[in-house]
């Protein structure tokens, strides 16, 4: 069964707070979307003064090890395209898909006992046919093209750093991320 992943406090005084808590998956990604739509009404309706949507807050704190790939990507690009002032928190550990939509966010905050870790996808193809092996190695390859692509234009890491981290599977504290770029600053209170 899967756990409740997303919830937001309702936006109020201008700021929503939104908790990506557990696993990653198409109902984190319809939850969010719900909220962002609400936050687009406010910050960009003709309803809000301009002072007021300026000075709206969207806050996402993550906690997670990741989940369906393809609901972290559509997260983040969500997230992106929506033009919205998102902060993004990194609690505990934030990996594989979550990491995707923690650098979805304008400003990058982390604990700092929080770290990021990038699961190269390491699905098990032994009882499947040679052809359904190849197809899931091309999409499975696909898809960890981009994540590179969205980790490497989000932070200051090259390219030989990256394989570094994804091969050897190294978890990033909030210091070593933040000399990488991954991350803006380290957050002590809130």
């Amino acid at each position: 069964m899967a756990e409740e992943s997303a919830g937001a406090s309702g936006i109020k005084k201008g700021a929503l707070d939104i908790n990506l808590i557990g696993t990653i998956e198409n109902s984190t990604l319809l939850a969010l979307i719900n909220y962002l739509e609400d936050a687009e009404r406010i910050f960009k309706g003709k309803t809000a003064g301009a002072a007021k949507r300026k000075r709206l807050k969207i806050t996402i704190t993550i906690c997670s090890s990741g989940g369906d790939s393809t609901a972290g990507v559509a997260i983040y690009d969500r997230i992106r395209s929506s033009g919205l002032p998102v902060r993004t928190r990194a609690l505990g550990e934030v990996s594989s898909a979550a990491l995707a939509v923690f650098l979805a966010g304008k400003e990058r905050l982390m604990f700092e006992n929080a770290f990021l870790a990038s699961d190269k996808t390491n699905q098990k193809t032994n009882d499947r046919s040679r052809q359904e092996k190849e197809i899931t190695l091309t999409q499975l390859q696909r898809e960890d093209e981009r994540y590179s692509r969205i980790i490497l234009e989000n932070s200051r890491m090259t390219k030989r750093q990256l394989d570094k981290f994804e091969r050897e599977e190294k978890q990033i504290n909030a210091q070593e991320a933040v000399k990488l770029g991954l991350a803006h600053k380290i957050i002590r209170n809130i």
